[in-house]
Parts: C-alpha cells; sequence; structure tokens
C-alpha cells in the first residue's frame, strides 16, 4: 500500500513540477540557485505530505472513536497510541521527501533558457 501511495505521489509531484518549468526558469533569472529551486520544490511537497498525513491522524481518531460507540464492538477498546501517530508522520514525511527530490532535482539543473521556453 506505501508502494502504491509513493507511487502516486511521484507522479502528481512530477507533473505539478513540469506544469511550472517556466515559474523555475523566472526564478533562476531573478537569481535563485539551483540549491534554493530545490529547497522551495521539496519544502513544498513535504508541507504537503505533513498535512495529509496530521488530516489522516485525526481523521483515523476521529473515525475510531465514533466506532467505539458502535454496538458491535463497543468497549473494545479502540484507540491510537502516540507511536502510530508517530510512524504515521515520519511516513508522510519521508512519502513526500522521495516523491520530490527528483523531479526537483531535473527541474532545478534545467538552464534558464530551456526552461523559459518550455511548453506544456
Amino acid at each position: 500500500v506505501t508502494f502504491a501511495i509513493l507511487l502516486v505521489a511521484a507522479n502528481t509531484m512530477a507533473m505539478s513540477v513540469r506544469e511550472r518549468i517556466k515559474e523555475v526558469g523566472v526564478l533562476k533569472t531573478l537569481g535563485f540557485t539551483t540549491g534554493k529551486v530545490l529547497t522551495m520544490i521539496v519544502a513544498e511537497a513535504v508541507i504537503i505530505a505533513m498535512i495529509g498525513g496530521v488530516l489522516g491522524c485525526l481523521l483515523a481518531v476521529g473515525l475510531m472513536g465514533w466506532a467505539a460507540k458502535m454496538p458491535l464492538i463497543f468497549g473494545a477498546g479502540i484507540r491510537m497510541p502516540a507511536a502510530a501517530a508517530a510512524i504515521n508522520l515520519v511516513v508522510a514525511l519521508l512519502i513526500g521527501l522521495a516523491s520530490s527530490v527528483v523531479p526537483a532535482w531535473n527541474a532545478a539543473r534545467l538552464p534558464i533558457a530551456d526552461a523559459l521556453r518550455h511548453t506544456g
């Protein structure tokens, strides 16, 4: 499941970066270094992944609270340990990093003229 999520995240990130190649060219024209462009793209992906991880944890806690009130599993002791939430957030962070590094590296290394000429 994690591998499938990683593939979807990587494809989404690659398409997002590809759509914004001209923006990268403008940033590099304004003096942004390759490292700054790379950091900006990776940071954006990590922030989005972490927001998704936090929302996923909150939704899981809410659903577990709701499920614990159901008659069939009442008193089953459904809970989410802090360690599980921390692992979920670390996995979200790693997925954000893994899905963004290659597209960000490719976009950041693109010559300015090619980035500004890019159509698509």
